[in-house]
């Protein structure tokens, strides 16, 4: 007797044409190299799957794609508005699915909140059979871990930290996307219901020759993304001002956007600024492409989020300069040495300056850039398919 086909289906909760993009497509490719057999279906408005596919079309030739788009998604901010919402939308999306006759055996919601999980829940009960496996992926953690609790009994109710702790009860697991958060999680919430997939890198987009196979004349750190201030952008600018005085030969550029409440900082060092909106994830990574270092001073508030910016560094082979995050410990533990880190602005300016003086800086990036590319491996679809394969069937 041959074993049921699995029918895997994945539904994107938050975003309609963009955000995320590369992570789903990472995640979606672990779960096809996991599961070669199964059909897969992925729940999306038609604009967001074609920014998913971009241009490869052919290569996605075997995934079904469900269109979100009739069903309206909340627009409420926690509370029982949000959970009724996402509970009406969630079925509404899951009658479809059904509609088109199949009958999941695994259901993955590619996010998670306390109303979403509860919706997930509630939808799970109407249209789904009790066999179905259900997961949500875990994009941050760190609400799940302050200290501040809800007054209003109803939001506490409703709340993720509480959904978390009602896994079981409501036939959900939670997939963490780093080890190191996994762990952490295990520790506070029912262990059982945690599991773990890492946080895969985009294949999609090509690893480009090394920017290191040159000679460095002038060292490149470049900031990735959304210019705010739990990601360091001030200090990012105080560190082209530092280089600036005293005449280091280091460019310093920004490639993001710079939020309302960043724009007044300076940014006179810089070669290329923060602007008003943000970049073609293209023009992203052709910045990544041509710079020796990305910098990287995250707050507390990304202690137990996954980092899409460390990800495209693995990705790129690009090292890091900077602040030394948990995620970056983790890598490095596993890894070795992948950039240069310090304790302040300053200690971190001066160890710029003197990367930047050897008469070699190439050797340095050249074996940082070795440990991240190893790293890169393992976070491919085919190692990780593996590690998915067991997750989702624990």
């Amino acid at each position: 007797m041959h074993a049921a086909v699995p029918d895997i289906v994945l539904v994107e909760p938050w975003f309609t044409t963009t955000g995320h993009i590369s992570f789903n497509r990472a995640f979606l490719a672990i779960v096809r190299a996991g599961f070669p057999e199964a059909r897969i279906t992925f729940a999306c408005p038609p604009p967001y799957r074609d920014e998913l596919i971009g241009a490869h079309e052919q290569s996605y030739a075997d995934v079904g794609w469900i269109d979100t788009t009739a069903w309206t998604q909340s627009t409420t901010n926690g509370g029982i508005g949000e959970l009724w919402h996402r509970a009406r939308w969630l079925t509404g999306v899951l009658g479809r699915v059904r509609g088109q006759g199949i009958t999941p055996t695994h259901l993955i919601i590619l996010g998670s909140s306390g109303p979403l999980l509860l919706a997930a829940f509630a939808a799970k009960m109407l249209r789904l059979p009790k066999s179905c496996r259900t997961f949500a992926v875990l994009h941050g953690a760190n609400e799940l871990f302050a200290d501040r609790r809800q007054r209003n009994p109803l939001r506490r109710l409703l709340s993720f930290r509480n959904a978390m702790r009602s896994l079981p009860t409501i036939g959900i697991r939670a997939i963490a996307l780093e080890a190191f958060i996994a762990e952490e999680l295990r520790k506070r919430f029912p262990s059982d219901s945690i599991r773990c997939i890492p946080h895969g890198c985009d294949e999609t987009e090509s690893l480009p020759e090394p920017t290191q196979t040159t000679a460095v004349t002038r060292l490149r750190v470049l900031f990735l993304g959304q210019a705010t201030p739990h990601k360091g952008f001030a200090e990012f600018a105080r560190l082209a001002q530092l280089a600036q005085s005293a005449n280091a030969q280091i460019e310093f550029r920004a490639a993001g956007a710079a939020r309302r409440d960043t724009r007044h900082i300076d940014q006179s060092a810089l070669s290329r600024r923060a602007g008003d909106q943000p970049l073609e994830r293209s023009e992203l990574l052709a910045e990544l492409a041509s710079t020796h270092l990305v910098f990287t001073w995250q707050s507390e508030h990304y202690d137990l989020t996954p980092s899409g910016m460390l990800l495209d560094c693995i990705g790129f082979g690009v090292p890091l300069v900077g602040r030394r995050s948990r995620a970056i410990a983790a890598l490095e533990a596993q890894y070795g040495a992948c950039g240069l880190f310090a304790k302040d602005i300053e200690s971190t300016v001066g160890a710029l300056m003197q990367l930047a003086e050897t008469a070699a800086p190439n050797e340095q990036l050249s074996r940082w850039r070795e440990n991240l590319l190893r790293a890169r491996v393992d976070r491919s679809a085919r190692v990780l398919g593996t590690t998915a394969r067991r997750e989702l069937d624990a």
